[in-house]
């Protein structure tokens, strides 16, 4: 228990809804000792009597059923009352309404009125007179901030949201929006703290996560892994949508002041305390590197209330470079469960600065070009490109005598299923775009030359999709490759994308890998505010979050360049014209595809590292999605409508003593 509220602490979590029944005394001794509200629930639920409110039509509506209605309600209340971290009290969860529930609450309220007056909530009352607040589950961005804007007479806390089932929570942010602008709402209860599973061995002695199914049959149908909704792992390690979770909550906000260079403003959301225990730290960083900073106190801020903070900024170059201010708030002093020292709050954005045009390289050598029935080969300055004629893929990329691939850049609009993906009809919705780049038909290869440049133009029929694509490589003779993809739709209706890309499979000996976008947690484009951009180092192995179901993992989003190298420094370099989505694993994405679980169960933790680096070089992947795991969509604004879409990053070689983040501001085209 005391590392669980270590936790939820130090993720800026204050209130833990018990679901859906009372805790041990322990329990409610520590959420004193720690100050976490806690929303106490009766041990009441009937959800597979559903909610009929006829009479007999549910045990909540059935007078045959008050005593145990009464007998758990009284129990919970008269053993846990004098507890002060009890704030609310819950009737129970998913049981219906009707009189057993309107007997409850009045005796609840008549119990408590003398005591702490303590609110009485129950979901399935919905807006009847038996729930001193709107505890509604599930809702999303949009009725939250209808349901803000219009009003209500009474708070509104949604007693389950956010469903943190696999790789979730997405879209935190913009429910929180309306959350902090609207007094009358009220903060959430996300489902839920912890994965009910169990350790075990798989077949080849790896450890994963069990769910049903994995622990026997006995003639029951289970429930798959939909016990996994946790926002940490069984044995408390903690999963990546944690972090958006400590960043949507955290109690200290910054924004920028309009039309000044140099001041922020600060709210501080703390209900009871002032800033005078926090240290602000700020950075100016270019290339994932300070060249400015410092650290200072906060003025007087108190609870509910803003300030302006100028801060002592430089100019900047006009250097085409980019400039993130990066703000971070720490403890000053240990606190029970805190260190001194913890970071509770971050915020960055990019700066204003002057930019100017890259000056291009001059090619040193020409190209020599090759072409027969089999390929096209181009020999430039210690480099080799071949192209296939057959498919028009990448077969070759030399460079110093080495062939760093295994396949060549493939178009890429699939994503392995996420557990939202699953239920939302996701693999039928979108099933066009599973295979369609491998299905993808040449129709011509073409090569031009442009002064010292050769450009490969790879043009593609997507018969099933009604559309054409485009694959175009300009090769510079020193090496230097920009690849620029190219899909245009024809009047075929189309659904979403799940992926906008391409992949390409390298070496497996090309396993360090950096990267300057966001980090160093994965993260998805409704999933990132937690997720600083800046320059991150790691294995290729350690991208993979071993999900209780293996599925997609491994993004960042607002990636500049990411590096693959070995253990000699050698490697590849990847620079997006624009930001990419980049992500790379030690297997093919064929591994964590999704298999119903009455065929397969697999497991996050039984996935092997192969002897590959599966690379995919994204313009976008849609968001994963949260409202809930039994049908919502990833909002509109995070999928991706299939409309024209080009985009374009460039290939190029590193040296051992080559600086990966310099290298990237060269221009070649």
């Amino acid at each position: 228990m005391r590392r669980d509220f270590e936790l939820m602490k130090q993720h800026n979590l204050n209130s833990v809804r018990l679901c859906h029944y009372p805790q041990d005394r322990r329990f409610y001794e520590l959420c004193d000792e720690y100050g976490l509200y806690v929303y106490d629930e009766a041990n009441v639920e009937s959800h597979g009597m559903y909610y009929d409110l006829r009479k007999g039509g549910s045990l909540g509506n059935n007078p045959e059923w008050l005593k145990p209605h009464m007998d758990r309600t009284i129990n919970m209340f008269e053993r846990n009352k004098n507890y002060p971290s009890v704030t609310f009290w819950s009737l129970g969860n998913e049981a219906g309404n009707g009189y057993n529930f309107y007997q409850t609450y009045l005796w609840l309220k008549e119990a408590d009125k003398d005591l702490m007056d303590r609110p009485v909530n129950y979901e399935r009352a919905q807006w009847e007179w038996n729930s001193d607040m709107y505890v509604p589950q599930y809702p999303g961005a949009d009725w939250l901030e209808n349901i803000g804007k219009n009003g209500s007479d009474r708070p509104v806390a949604p007693s389950e949201y956010a469903h943190a089932m696999g790789n979730s929570t997405g879209n935190l942010w913009g429910q929180w929006q309306a959350i902090y602008k609207y007094p009358n709402l009220q903060g959430g209860y996300i489902w839920d703290w912890v994965d009910q599973t169990f350790a075990i061995k798989d077949k080849n002695n790896r450890d994963i996560w069990a769910f049903g199914g994995d622990m026997g049959f006995v003639g029951i149908v289970n429930d798959s892994n939909f016990c996994a909704n946790g926002l940490v792992a069984a044995d408390r390690s903690l999963h990546p949508h944690i972090y958006e979770v400590k960043k949507v909550l955290q109690y200290i906000h910054f924004e920028p002041v309009a039309f000044t260079p140099n001041k922020i403003k600060v709210s501080n959301r703390h209900d009871f305390i002032g800033l005078e225990g926090y240290t602000l730290r700020w950075a100016v960083e270019c290339d994932g590197k300070a060249v400015q900073g410092g650290e200072m106190n906060f003025p007087v801020i108190t609870p509910g209330s803003s300030a302006n903070i100028e801060l002592p900024l430089k100019a900047l170059p006009a250097d085409g470079k980019e400039y993130f201010l990066t703000l971070c708030a720490f403890t000053k002093h240990e606190a029970p469960l805190i260190p001194k020292g913890h970071e509770v709050a971050i915020e960055q954005w990019i700066l204003p600065t002057t930019q100017i045009a890259g000056k291009v390289q001059p090619a040193n050598s020409t190209l020599a070009t090759d072409r027969n029935n089999e390929a096209i080969t181009l020999k430039g300055n210690n480099f080799q490109i071949a192209f296939s004629t057959q498919n028009g893929e990448m077969t070759e990329l030399i460079y110093h005598g080495k062939n760093l691939i295994k396949e060549g850049l493939q178009p890429n609009f699939w994503r392995p299923l996420t557990d939202n993906d699953i239920p939302n009809g996701h693999l039928n919705r979108c099933a066009t775009w599973k295979t369609a780049g491998k299905d993808a038909k040449l129709e011509n290869l073409e090569v031009t030359e442009k002064q010292q440049i050769v450009i490969v133009t790879a043009t593609y029929k997507m018969e099933a999709q009604g559309s054409t694509l485009q694959t175009i490589y300009d090769i510079h003779p020193d090496g230097a490759v920009r690849v620029s993809m190219h899909f245009t739709p024809g009047k075929q209706a189309l659904n979403e994308m799940p992926r906008l890309g391409m992949r390409m499979i390298l070496s497996a000996e090309y396993e360090m890998m950096s990267w300057l976008g966001r980090g160093p947690q994965e993260n998805y484009a409704d999933r990132k505010t937690g997720a600083l951009v800046g320059l991150y180092n790691a294995t290729v192995w350690e991208q993979f979050h071993p999900y209780v179901r293996a599925q997609e993992t491994a993004n960042h989003c607002d990636v500049r360049w990411i590096a693959l190298r070995n253990a000699a420094g050698e490697g590849l370099l990847v620079t997006g014209e624009d930001p990419l989505s980049v992500s790379a694993w030690n297997f093919p994405m064929e591994d964590i595809e999704y298999r119903p679980s009455q065929v397969e169960r697999r497991h996050g933790g039984s996935i092997l590292k192969k002897d590959i680096i599966w690379l995919n070089i994204d313009h976008q992947q849609m968001g994963v999605g949260g409202d809930n795991t039994w049908g919502a969509q990833v909002h509109p604004e995070y999928t991706i409508t299939p409309h024209e879409w080009k985009y374009s990053f460039t290939l190029q070689p590193l040296g051992a003593k080559d600086d990966a983040a310099e290298q990237a501001h060269q221009c070649w085209f």
